[in-house]
């Protein structure tokens, strides 16, 4: 009896979310400095507050966090696919994600007719 087993490398990319701005946040490091900025989405503002900072205080260190969503996906169109394929073949035998997909279809139709409700009553 012999094992035949496949390795693949499956390679993925990181990427900031699109849709989501980046947020910067700014912390003085002057000695017993308590001044913070942020977090905002406002990256040019921040530099200014900085900079304010530093010609009220003369403090010229700061330590800045950038904060974004990122987004995780696959590289190879095929590996995707094969992955969709196999989500949806373990959905299908699944009797309980039936049950579930069942329930929010009915939910969406519930939605639509009372919105078509509020639309007639206006």
């Amino acid at each position: 009896m012999s094992v035949r087993a496949q390795v693949r490398r499956v390679w993925y990319k990181i990427t900031s979310h699109p849709d989501v701005s980046p947020r910067l946040m700014g912390i003085c490091l002057g000695a017993d400095c308590e001044w913070t900025i942020g977090p905002t989405e406002d990256l040019m503002g921040v530099g200014e507050e900085m900079i304010g900072h530093t010609s009220e205080t003369g403090h010229c260190r700061f330590q800045r966090f950038v904060e974004d969503e990122a987004v995780v996906s696959l590289t190879e169109e095929g590996e995707r696919m094969r992955r969709v394929l196999r989500n949806r073949r373990e959905l299908a035998e699944k009797t309980d994600s039936k049950s579930v997909l069942v329930a929010r279809d009915r939910t969406r139709q519930r939605i639509a007719e009372v919105e078509a409700e509020h639309a007639r009553a206006e």
